[in-house]
């Protein structure tokens, strides 16, 4: 007995073992993911690159309506919605759709907006409302910012309390309240701005608002709120869309009131859109596409549609009031927006590639200083460099502008894909050796439960061999690691193949029973059944960018009590028949729209019919003992009329803030009761 106890605790203690690096393997890969696919793309060091020296703008007032999407104000028979705006991108300046990258949350949108840089990824662990890493900003490189809106936005741009920059929020709890009436928020905003304008006119000593390289930020979260709460098809989304509207002339009036030298410049955007469903955060075109509209001082008059990325507004901000662009961003100027002469135009663009230079060049050396064997991208050297920037000057001596925006424009691109280059240069090693890492693990397992047939190798013989090769191997990737002066985290994924490899070798025997299992076994059907999984996985993966793939999977799974023995022998006809039914009829539901804001009666009815027969032919038969009791008749009753109630909302047949809602809730909780009584 004694002897079956210990054993049955050494197994358990296997068993605890074995499940705790399960779990730091998963651990593993999650934080993996994150260093491979996610790291924080903001580096220090490099020196501000400043815009031009002859700015086409003294100021620039940036606006930005949260949660508006393009199709809202551009869209066919939309432009009713906004029709000031849609006035001036015809007749008065620039306009395109800024395309946003997914998670398209508020604050990566502001971060892309005016820092010029896509979020930084570790902030989904703070849930995207604070960044890990502070960031540079067009509001951090104006001569003055005076900023108002919510308070989860505009507080985020003055961390280190720069005296230059001026934040005006309103209290969080303000955005509760606004629900009940959105406009309100932007109200906010428009007044406080209205107030401060005036101020400053009657101001004689205010000398740091009529400083040249001032930023005015509002932002505007009435329309997000009302696309939230009465989704972006209600009349309350497009009443705060016609409120911004109808402000924005009043806002232009106000500025050209208190600087009257025609030297203001106006941008109108949105930091991401929204569904139909009144939600935001992934990369559908309603969320990714918004509107921008430019006009004023600088802006070229122009009707045509121009995109841009989202992160190129923070250039273009910079640009048109003379300032340095953010040190860390990776936008391109988006030099058919401005307004200027050819010579201006091109300082604007050199300054931009030698802004990116900076960044391609900081990040190629914090890898070529501590790499064993540095590969440069595409083998292009610092002289290299330069001597394309020299190349670029000497065109536009030449006066060749056309030639000059060219190769810019692909000079740019290259810089921005070494920058990623660089940025990732570790990705594709920590891939592989974790990769490899998880394989081990996966083989691992597939020995645990394995008894080998033959004997298991001398502890000496084990011992010899792991000194000889492995321990080596150690030795050497803890040097590397070591002079390279990589992360922490990079000695565990290095390690970890070599600590899985290690141990497979001395489960060698193992190793071997189980290959001699597979080769005595049938190795069609194994086959066969691993190719079924391995298209089953590879289509599961497809499914995150093509839902319809899942009807597919359907289809598969539809004909497994075909093709898989086991199910094949020991279901009925009815049973597979059954099966193949429900797995067609769910094939179908990839292949519908995610999401319908509009009420389907036919589905509704259809729904509702199928429910019932469900509850008369399963339900009450089985309930036919008992229908006797009154109570049991009752809730009948009612689960037959309370559908019809939602019918009735739908119609306008009964308010939705009727009584009868109140009358829902009570029968809810009656419910209880009547269950106990019914018993």
């Amino acid at each position: 007995m004694y002897v079956l106890n210990m054993a049955v605790k050494f197994t358990n203690r296997k068993v605890t073992t074995l499940l705790a690096f399960g779990l730091f393997v998963h651990a593993l890969i999650l934080k993996a993911a994150f260093d491979i696919y996610f790291s924080s793309p903001i580096d220090h060091g490099m020196s501000p690159i400043k815009s031009t020296t002859n700015p086409p703008a003294k100021r620039v007032v940036f606006i930005v309506a949260d949660g508006l999407r393009a199709q809202a104000i551009f869209g066919e028979n939309q432009t009713d919605n906004a029709p000031n705006l849609n006035k001036i991108r015809k007749s008065r300046g620039s306009w395109g759709v800024a395309h946003t990258r997914v998670p398209t949350e508020s604050r990566p949108g502001h971060v892309a907006l005016l820092g010029g840089i896509y979020e930084d990824p570790a902030a989904i662990l703070k849930g995207w409302k604070v960044n890990p890493v502070e960031f540079d900003s067009v509001v951090n490189q104006s001569a003055n910012a005076w900023c108002w809106g919510g308070p989860s936005i505009v507080n985020m741009f003055n961390k280190d309390n720069l005296p230059h920059i001026h934040l005006h929020s309103y209290d969080s709890s303000m955005e509760d309240y606004g629900k009940n009436n959105t406009v309100e928020l932007d109200l906010w905003v428009v007044d406080r701005v209205q107030a401060f304008i005036k101020t400053q006119i009657a101001c004689e000593s205010c000398q740091d608002f009529r400083q040249p390289g001032n930023l005015f930020f509002l932002h505007l979260l009435g329309i997000d709120t009302a696309g939230h709460a009465y989704k972006p098809a209600s009349l309350e989304y497009k009443k705060n869309i016609k409120f911004v509207d109808e402000n924005i002339p009043k806002i232009e009036q106000l500025f050209e009131h208190a600087f009257p030298d025609k030297s203001t410049s106006y941008v109108f955007t949105a930091d991401h859109g929204m569904t139909n469903w009144g939600s935001h955060g992934a990369g559908s075109d309603h969320e990714t596409k918004t509107p921008l509209i430019a006009w004023g001082a600088g802006v070229k008059i122009e009707d045509k549609q121009k995109d841009v990325q989202q992160i190129d507004i923070a250039p273009l901000l910079s640009a048109l009031i003379g300032i340095n662009y953010p040190i860390n961003s990776l936008g391109r100027l988006p030099d058919d927006y401005i307004d200027s002469s050819q010579d201006n135009l091109s300082e604007m663009i050199i300054s931009n590639v030698l802004q990116l230079m900076e960044i391609f060049n900081i990040k190629k050396y914090r890898r070529m200083d501590n790499a064993v064997r540095f590969v440069p991208f595409q083998g292009v050297t610092t002289e290299d460099l330069e001597t394309t920037v020299t190349h670029l000057r000497r065109l536009i001596t030449l006066q060749k502008y056309d030639l000059f925006k060219v190769e810019a424009k692909n000079f740019v691109t290259f810089l921005i894909e070494g920058a990623d280059y660089y940025h990732n240069y570790y990705q594709l090693p920590v891939l592989i050796s974790v990769t490899v890492g998880i394989v081990a693990w996966i083989v691992y397992l597939a020995t645990y439960n394995v008894t080998p047939t033959k004997p298991i190798h001398s502890e000496k013989t084990a011992k010899y061999l792991h000194v000889i090769l492995f321990l080596p191997l150690y030795l050497s990737t803890l040097v590397l690691l070591k002079i390279q002066s990589l992360p922490l985290m990079f000695y565990v994924y290095f390690i970890f193949p070599i600590f899985m490899v290690q141990t497979l070798a001395r489960r060698y025997v193992y190793l071997m029973e189980v290959l001699r299992q597979l080769k005595n076994s049938d190795l069609k059907h194994t086959l066969s059944h691993g190719l079924v999984f391995a298209i089953g996985l590879r289509l599961l993966v497809q499914a995150f960018h093509n839902r319809e793939v899942l009807s597919i999977v359907m289809y598969i799974v539809a004909g497994s009590v075909i093709y898989s023995k086991s199910l094949r022998e020991n279901t009925t006809k009815r049973q597979k028949l059954t099966w193949i039914c429900c797995c067609v009829v769910l094939s179908c539901f990839p292949l519908l729209p995610v999401m319908k804001t509009t009420f389907n009666t036919t589905s509704y009815l259809v729904g509702y019919i199928l429910w019932w027969l469900a509850v008369e032919k399963v339900i009450m038969s089985q309930l036919e003992p008992h229908t006797s009791n009154k109570f049991i008749r009752w809730q009948h009753v009612m689960l037959i009329l309370t559908p019809l109630y939602t019918l009735a909302v739908e119609f306008n047949m009964v308010a939705p803030d009727s009584p009868l809602k109140y009358f829902a809730w009570i029968w809810a909780c009656n419910n209880f009761k009547i269950n106990l009584i019914s018993l």
